[in-house]
């Protein structure tokens, strides 16, 4: 997928910025790449070096979505996963990758204690959806 993302912005002569989507709950309803060790570890972050070299590509950090919980402390465990897998990614291959993108209408406090740099909350300002 990036690999074609990065095409399509080369024949637009235009870059894209984008987020790296990870599932740190491991639910399997959620997309992204699974937080996972030994050699799936270092697949991952093979992938992501490569998705890094993309040319008209700008990783500008990672997303996730959180688990669908009430419970903060559920909620604030899978975004400090996310932001300690960006001081993992970090050291590994030397990529800034300054924001965190995690956190929505009903779990964006916790995601903010946890160092969200952006959130989503549309509902939480327009209301429900029609």
């Amino acid at each position: 997928m990036a690999r074609r993302l990065d095409r399509l912005a080369a024949d637009l002569g235009r870059p894209q910025a984008i987020l790296l989507e990870w599932n740190v709950s491991g639910e399997p309803t959620k997309a992204g790449w699974r937080l996972e060790e030994g050699p799936a570890w270092e697949t991952s972050v093979s992938e992501v070096s490569q998705v890094l070299s993309l040319p008209n590509l700008m990783v500008r950090g990672l997303m996730t979505v959180g688990p669908l919980t009430h419970d903060v402390v559920t909620q604030t465990a899978a975004f400090r996963r996310l932001a300690e897998l960006r001081r993992r990614l970090r050291g590994r291959l030397g990529s800034d990758l300054p924001e965190l993108s995690m956190g929505m209408s009903d779990d964006f406090e916790a995601a903010i204690m946890e160092g969200a740099t952006i959130v989503r909350i549309g509902r939480a300002i327009l209301g429900e959806r029609m």
